[in-house]
């Protein structure tokens, strides 16, 4: 399922199973930027930039080349009431897709929690720690920076400190532990008792901000 919601991203202020997915615009006084998200797994399946508030056309191109990358359709997309999706373009689309259209509450913020989370953590983790570029392709290759880092490299404590992209191949995390994961450290236990491991640390296309961190031996106490 496909959610879409208007935010302000650059301002301070399994397959198997049916998906509920996030396609989120955040707009900026520079660019209109899209993303799309599955639900279950939190894995941004596509984005586009546009400078302009863009047709309901470009909207339905943008979805249908999402579709094409995830190799399934939606059974539901969840949108705003904008003027892209609250038409007859729009709605024969869906139509012809056999998706069914839904609609977020209306002035009610948390009515698409997952984008509207994924959307905070884009700008305070990467959009506000760099300068905006005033050029498409150079926004287009940030945004796309930060969702490869996001799926890729970035764990969640909801999905059991997997990536998405780990979470949507139903596979181990990368950054498991190869001996099991290391015993609860206490609070009253002697440091000299404490496991102890070396961390490799290591900056997504050099961005000090988006680290990509894993585990590479143990070493005794």
């Amino acid at each position: 399922m496909f959610e879409i919601k208007i935010s302000s991203a650059l301002s301070n202020s399994k397959l198997s199973k049916p998906q509920k997915s996030d396609l989120s615009p955040s707009l900026s006084s520079l660019f209109l930027c899209y993303q799309i998200k599955f639900f279950f797994q939190r894995k941004a399946v596509g984005f586009a930039v546009f400078k302009k508030n863009p047709a309901s056309s470009e909207i339905t191109s943008m979805l249908d080349k999402a579709a094409r990358r995830a190799g399934k359709r939606p059974k539901y997309i969840i949108t705003d009431k904008g003027s892209q999706f609250d038409c007859e373009n729009y709605r024969n689309w869906c139509k012809r897709k056999k998706i069914k259209p839904r609609y977020g509450a209306v002035g009610k913020y948390g009515s698409i929690a997952i984008v509207e989370r994924f959307i905070k953590s884009m700008k305070t983790e990467h959009l506000r720690r760099i300068m905006i570029p005033f050029d498409l392709d150079s926004m287009r290759y940030e945004v796309g920076l930060y969702m490869t880092w996001y799926n890729e490299h970035r764990p969640h404590e909801t999905l059991g400190a997997r990536t998405p992209r780990e979470v949507y191949c139903n596979s181990l995390a990368l950054s498991s532990w190869s001996n099991g994961p290391p015993r609860p450290v206490l609070a009253f236990q002697p440091k000299s008792q404490t496991p102890g491991f070396d961390m490799d640390c290591r900056y997504f296309e050099g961005r000090r901000h988006l680290p990509v961190i894993s585990r590479v031996s143990s070493k005794a106490a």
